[in-house]
């Protein structure tokens, strides 16, 4: 009889253990979410319409001329829907098939959006700053031509304008992220 109240009352123990554990796991992830702030959309909005351009080119990326970070590609794919997905440093296509292939959602990138007006793409993304939880917007503006985007301008957060000198050309490229993984168009403030 000894036993079978001990055993009872460490599986009671263990289980009141297990919620404790799991109420403060709950509760450090809600506190952990609710630091993350996100700035103000200028681009999408509830009735959000991309605009087009015949030269935008969607079966592919587009990757930076610049030799730049030791010959890694930095893929931006865009999508008919509006959508914009920069996916950071990637060795070569090889690996860039297997990590879409694992991960389709493309939660390795940041996602964004973009605007066309005849032939100028302005681009919206909120890349993540961990120094102040924040997902600070980042605006880029170019020029699309041919199966080129010219890049001439940034503009941050607070409406500071940097000028850009770089030019992205199209790879052809079958294997895409899924672009209805664009958390920004998850997000309630983002869809008034």
């Amino acid at each position: 009889m000894n036993i079978s109240n001990n055993i009872y009352g460490m599986n009671k123990k263990n289980n009141f253990q297990k919620k404790i554990r799991f109420i403060f796991l709950i509760s450090f992830t809600s506190i952990l979410k609710s630091c993350i702030s996100y700035d103000k959309a200028i681009i999408y909005h509830k009735n959000y319409n991309p605009g087009k351009n015949n030269q935008l080119l969607f079966n592919g990326f587009y990757q930076s001329e610049k030799e730049n970070y030791e010959n890694y590609l930095s893929p931006i794919y865009f999508y008919a829907d509006g959508s914009v997905i920069y996916t950071g440093l990637i060795k070569d296509t090889l690996e860039l098939k297997k990590m879409i292939q694992l991960n389709p959602k493309g939660v390795w990138g940041f996602w964004g959006n973009y605007q066309i007006s005849n032939d100028t793409i302005t681009i919206e993304t909120f890349p993540p700053n961990i120094n102040t939880f924040r997902q600070e917007r980042y605006l880029e503006k170019g020029v699309i031509k041919e199966n080129k985007i010219f890049f001439y301008q940034s503009i941050n957060r607070t409406g500071g304008i940097g000028k850009i000198d770089e030019t992205i050309n199209f790879i052809n490229f079958k294997t895409k992220p899924d672009s209805t993984s664009n958390w920004i168009r998850t997000k309630r403030k983002y869809n008034k």
